[in-house]
């Protein structure tokens, strides 16, 4: 069976996720991971969001008909929702998981969260076990970022799961995150002693300096071995999804279509010249 490889619609910068969704499927692809912002949130590259905390039934509903015209379909959503120790952020993660819910999803993407100390830890152990609940219900599993925090690298990763030991709270390994927020250290080492536990992967590339934000077209950053990535998780079993993300250059000036697409067009072809597209 072929593993689901979907591109993350902030690929497409400025345009974000209505470009995405008329693009991918010439780029060889037919998922998209979307962004579910907070209401008033402004992205990096100020992409219009396709929905909000605020988004209605009406809303869900014209998404579900751009999705349907294209031949498009959503393979998770980013639910970055703030720090979780913070009783307030939880509801918020609650509201996306709803709406998520309505494209019968079965992963999203959020964080851990931030602790300063063992009180805060524990803290937010109670608030994701609470949201864990939730999206059990819904058929749903959360997949951690490689973001600052309960989940910056393996160690943190592994001690995070173990601790909670929740079934619908797993990892989403971000390839070009893991060597942003960390030094000296093997990316592919990392994923290998977490593998078992990811059970969603951002594919990004990057030139392995920390908190360097240069994250091109897949093989042309240098510091990623998407080959081995590729080889890691298959034989962990894992077939998806995987998601195409590619945030950019540093403070590049927004760019046209053609050229946020070529990179896309490029990464695909990469992906397929290493079997990601084999059944």
């Amino acid at each position: 069976m072929p593993s689901v490889i979907a591109c993350h619609t902030n690929s497409y910068g400025h345009l974000g996720g209505p470009a995405a969704i008329r693009s991918v499927r010439s780029a060889g692809l037919e998922h998209v991971e979307i962004p579910i912002r907070n209401v008033g949130f402004r992205s990096r590259r100020d992409d219009p969001p396709l929905l909000t905390t605020d988004s209605t039934l009406a809303d869900l509903k014209d998404l579900e008909r751009l999705l349907a015209s294209e031949g498009v379909s959503v393979s998770s959503f980013t639910c970055q929702s703030g720090n979780p120790l913070d009783p307030a952020n939880v509801a918020i993660m609650l509201r996306k998981l709803d709406l998520a819910s309505h494209f019968g999803v079965q992963r999203v993407v959020a964080d851990a969260g931030i602790a300063d100390d063992e009180g805060q830890r524990s803290m937010i152990y109670s608030h994701l076990r609470q949201i864990g609940d939730h999206a059990a219900r819904l058929g749903i599993v959360i997949c951690f970022e490689t973001h600052r925090g309960l989940c910056v690298n393996h160690r943190e990763m592994l001690k995070t799961m173990a601790d909670l030991a929740h079934p619908a709270l797993r990892l989403n390994f971000d390839t070009g995150n893991i060597l942003y927020y960390n030094e000296q250290i093997q990316g592919e080492v990392a994923l290998a002693k977490a593998c078992h536990l990811v059970k969603h992967l951002h594919l990004k590339d990057s030139q392995g300096r920390l908190g360097d934000w240069n994250f091109p077209a897949l093989g042309r950053g240098g510091a990623v071995d998407f080959l081995r990535v590729y080889q890691i998780m298959r034989d962990c079993g894992f077939r998806g999804p995987y998601s195409i993300e590619i945030e950019g250059i540093g403070d590049e000036p927004d760019l046209p279509l053609e050229d946020y697409h070529a990179r896309v067009v490029e990464s695909v072809q990469y992906l397929r010249s290493l079997g990601y597209f084999e059944g």
